[in-house]
């Protein structure tokens, strides 16, 4: 089954078994490091799940789950109604997949979702964002691809961390209506 929510979301979610599957997505950052740091502008550090990016030092994952029908502010709705990713329930395990140059890397991080997003105002045709990770898990894949010279600092991961990959929402067929 292959889940499209309103139509206007450039990317779709696939039912396969248990699990949401997306394929091909670009994968960026958000958030703070913990310790009262945080390098994103347009974030608070608060997210949809009870955890603040700015205060822990949280390895985990934000998703564009749809609000459609969900007693959230208006804003969030105009963010996020419409799309394929049902709402789901937070720290569900998310498994991400990066290949870069010819090697693959898939890392499930530890606290799983923490937030929603991002957002459809930042979507584009043909370059469909459809994954958030937190400074920490974005961590992990800077390390994998990149000699130690070339990785980022937390802030540049914040501000700058894109790669192409894919990801499983591990027991997230459960939410789809």
């Amino acid at each position: 089954m292959i889940l499209t929510g309103d139509g206007t979301w450039p990317f779709v979610v696939e039912v396969v078994g248990d699990d949401l599957v997306v394929h091909d997505t670009y994968i960026t950052c958000f958030g703070g490091i913990g310790g009262g740091v945080i390098y994103d502008p347009d974030d608070s550090g608060k997210t949809a799940f009870g955890r603040n990016t700015k205060y822990e030092e949280i390895s985990g994952v934000a998703l564009p789950c749809s609000t459609t029908g969900r007693n959230v502010d208006a804003a969030t709705h105009r963010a996020l109604d419409g799309s394929p990713m049902p709402w789901l329930e937070g720290a569900i395990p998310v498994e991400v997949t990066i290949t870069h140059n010819g090697s693959s890397f898939t890392y499930t991080p530890p606290d799983g979702l923490v937030d929603i997003g991002p957002s459809k105002r930042v979507q584009k045709a043909g370059h469909p964002k459809a994954l958030d990770l937190t400074v920490w898990a974005a961590r992990h894949f800077d390390k994998h691809f990149k000699p130690p010279a070339q990785q980022m600092t937390p802030k540049h991961l914040a501000l700058y961390f894109e790669m192409r990959g894919s990801y499983k929402v591990i027991g997230g067929a459960r939410f789809v209506k």
